[in-house]
């Protein structure tokens, strides 16, 4: 029996990014899938790359009005779910990035009763316990009554989603992070020649976003600060005017950019030519970065933010370290040896084999 479904992914970076490339694999037997997604240039080019030759079929929406009468994020998503059920009527609507809209999905359904639709709910929460551990009552029970209006809700930290279950959240299933399984290519000296990237030398740095809220800047402080001949600071990925801005102020030459869409691919070959992966990431206290289940995959070691998924990543994996601060992470990059890892057998039983991602497709559909 043939199905509608819609994803409602805004941004397409990150996790939301791996979450769609991984349910375009699973869409041949129904008739009709669509993407709904921000309207901008990352989005653009990501659905060129991955999306063009499958039968997704996007749609965008601007954010121009939203963001013009300071509408909350969760508003703007559930207005827009709102036009999807009532204009396309999938059976089931998918969100890969539920986070905030959480507190609005006890309003959102009651909705969906008066419209008379049937449509089905479901949902992916991402390391949520550290944020459920710090708010108020009130907060919390609107999270709780949130949840259960959701028809399904899948969680990547398994003793969170336990804890769900055993308080009678029927609706939520625990699923690993799921990240695709890529050939592993060992010879760093020719991939550093093929990025343009010192022989020599410790290189550090990022990949993907090159964002604010990814700590971009913080690595370019940090590259002006230390001046050292011996440590070159990469960002590569696609950069924002944000960090464009900050950028033509740098003059440090020892600081490489490298301003392009990457695909998959693309970023672990960048990954492997680095001797130390940084995520000072701002906001990963909902998210996952799969960026550092690449790092861990190729064996390299990380520097990540203090709090939430990184966090606990840097307590499970061998080599992940964590800073607390902007003199912290100078510090720690100093600090941390050039070392190879042999973590890719562990991430791989976890995370890339084939009955894994077999089974976060199949909770989905």
């Amino acid at each position: 029996m043939t199905k509608k479904i819609f994803i409602l992914e805004p941004s397409l970076h990150g996790h939301g990014g791996n979450f769609v490339r991984l349910l375009s694999q699973a869409f041949s037997e129904y008739e009709e899938i669509r993407i709904a997604t921000y309207h901008n240039d990352f989005n653009y080019l990501f659905i060129q790359k991955y999306i063009d030759n499958s039968k997704i079929k996007p749609i965008y929406f601007l954010t121009d009005i939203m963001n013009r009468w300071k509408f909350p994020n969760a508003i703007e998503k559930y207005s827009f779910l709102l036009f999807i059920i009532v204009r396309f009527r999938p059976d089931i609507v998918m969100l890969p990035s539920i986070d905030g809209m959480i507190y609005l999905a006890f309003i959102f359904k009651p909705l969906m009763w008066l419209l008379g639709r049937k449509t089905k709910i479901y949902g992916f929460l991402a390391s949520y316990k550290y944020y459920y551990s710090q708010i108020g009552w009130l907060k919390k029970f609107l999270f709780e009554v949130g949840i259960r209006c959701f028809d399904k809700i899948l969680i990547n930290d398994e003793f969170f989603a336990k804890h769900l279950q055993i308080s009678g959240f029927d609706n939520v299933q625990y699923m690993p992070d799921p990240v695709e399984h890529f050939s592993l290519n060992t010879d760093k000296e020719q991939l550093k020649l093929k990025w343009n990237l010192p022989i020599d030398g410790y290189l550090v740095g990022m990949t993907g976003g090159i964002n604010s809220r990814k700590g971009a800047d913080i690595i370019i402080n940090a590259s002006a600060k230390m001046q050292r001949d011996d440590i070159t600071f990469v960002l590569a990925g696609s950069v924002d005017d944000e960090i464009k801005n900050l950028l033509d102020k740098n003059t440090n030459t020892r600081l490489i950019i490298i301003d392009s869409f990457l695909d998959i691919q693309e970023m672990h070959e960048i990954i492997t030519c680095l001797d130390l992966v940084l995520l000072p990431y701002r906001n990963v206290h909902f998210g996952i970065a799969s960026i550092l289940l690449r790092a861990i995959a190729c064996n390299r070691p990380a520097l990540v933010s203090n709090y939430g998924w990184l966090e606990k990543m840097s307590k499970t994996f061998e080599g992940i370290y964590s800073f607390t601060d902007q003199e912290d992470f100078m510090d720690k990059i100093q600090d941390i040896e050039k070392i190879i890892l042999n973590n890719r057998q562990k991430i791989e039983n976890e995370c890339y084999t084939k009955d894994s991602i077999d089974n976060f497709l199949s909770a989905w559909i």
